[in-house]
Order: structure tokens, then sequence, then C-alpha cells
């Protein structure tokens, strides 16, 4: 799936739509939105900026949320020049 980066709003709030991935000035942190799952912050991932705007997170990403029922779900894969690919 192709990514879009996305920027904060004039209040400095950044909404990520799925597929969305962008940097939050307030907290000095990447945040992602993998496809079919909701946003989260990769602390301790490096981030590479094209010079297009778009990012390579360097290595698997595993992201883990849960679903309306409360239920646990993983997603792993990776964010390479703003394209989502799953493991």
């Amino acid at each position: 799936m192709q990514g879009k980066r996305a920027y904060p709003n004039p209040g400095g709030f950044l909404y990520l739509d799925m597929g969305e991935y962008g940097f939050n000035e307030s907290n000095k942190i990447w945040e992602i939105r993998p496809p079919g799952r909701h946003a989260d912050t990769i602390p301790n991932a490096r981030v590479i900026e094209h010079g297009d705007n778009a990012i390579t997170v360097t290595g698997l990403i595993i992201h883990v949320d849960t679903d309306r029922k409360g239920n646990r779900r993983e997603w792993r894969g990776w964010l390479e020049h703003g394209y989502w690919r799953e493991a």
C-alpha cells in the first residue's frame, strides 16, 4: 500500500488516516498508522527521510493494537520509501 506523509494541523495536532505517517513536533517522535490499524509511535526506530518527503523505517515494524471487540491483533511489516509492505 502506498502511504502518505501527514503534517500537524495549525494547532499542532497530528491526525493520521490509514497508511499515513508523520513527525509529531511537540513530542519529537515519529507516528505511523499501518494499513487497517490504529496510529502508534515508533520511538526507537531509525527513520530515513527522503527528498520527496517519504520515509523509510529501518527494520521490521511490529505494531500491536486491539480491534473494536478488544481482541489483540498484530501487524508486522516494513515502511520503505513511503510504501507499506506486510511481512
